[in-house]
């Protein structure tokens, strides 16, 4: 049976695994400006194609993603949003849901407030199942790095590993900046909400950075243009619908 582990924020910003046992907490975040810390791809299924994953299932080699069979709920707390964000946020999310075939489903706005040992299983306040992905907004600029640039969005997800069965993403959390110098709402090339939102949500679904300037998973918010790239579409193959139906412990 599965068990859980929470972490904690990292020592350095990029996308960093944290925790040991059966449930693997990542964090990925993205830079306004400069790179983030240096990130390691890991294991692609193709070389060249322009994608890499956060956490790969060591006995199937296959990356960490939810179960596309399901949507995946997330809430909203609006506390601290720039104007529009919040609408820039279900844009993200259906942007998503088109290329990758999951499904979405927005479950209403919460009170929760982001942190970083975000309890997965929450059955007072959600009843008894994994707890939605949480969006939320904070004040990022405390969050360390060793380089340059703002933070402007980073995101979690929690992965449920069995013996047996491939590693499956549970919940997550996704904590966009209150803000950021000359960062415009919505979508297109440049430093936009929009396209942090994106980002964000693709590695909340497994997605890893990239080096290829115009992908959305580009670390540097200034390279990026609001549409996912095709190596970006190639990789959400991977852990999205086309990827078929996996089977989620019950919560814990």
């Amino acid at each position: 049976m599965a068990s859980a582990r929470t972490g904690t924020w990292p020592h350095e910003a990029g996308a960093v695994l944290l925790g040991v046992a059966s449930t693997v907490a990542v964090l990925a975040v993205l830079l306004g400006g400069g790179l983030a810390a240096e990130t390691q791809a890991r294991p692609l299924l193709d070389g060249t194609a322009g994608y890499a994953f956060l956490h790969v299932d060591e006995a199937s080699g296959r990356p960490a993603r939810f179960d596309p069979c399901e949507p995946i709920r997330y809430v909203i707390n609006s506390r601290g949003a720039p104007p529009g964000a919040v609408d820039d946020v279900h844009e993200a999310f259906a942007r998503t849901a088109l290329a990758s075939g999951l499904e979405f489903a927005f479950a209403g706005a919460t009170d929760e407030r982001p942190g970083p040992r975000r309890p997965a299983y929450q059955p007072a306040r959600y009843g008894d199942v994994w707890a939605p992905v949480l969006v939320a907004w904070a004040d990022l600029s405390a969050v360390p790095t060793r380089h340059r640039g703002d933070v402007l969005g980073l995101a979690t997800h929690t992965v449920m590993s069995h013996p047996s069965r491939q590693d499956v993403v549970v919940t997550g959390a996704i904590t966009l900046a209150t803000d950021g110098p000359a960062v415009r709402p919505g979508f297109g090339y440049g430093r936009r909400w929009g396209n942090v939102a994106l980002h964000e949500i693709g590695h909340l679904v497994g997605l890893d950075h990239v080096d290829e300037r115009g992908s959305v998973m580009h670390p540097d918010a200034a390279y990026t243009t609001g549409e996912w790239s095709s190596g970006d579409r190639r990789g959400l193959l991977h852990v999205g619908a086309d990827a078929g139906c996996l089977r989620v412990p019950r919560p814990r």
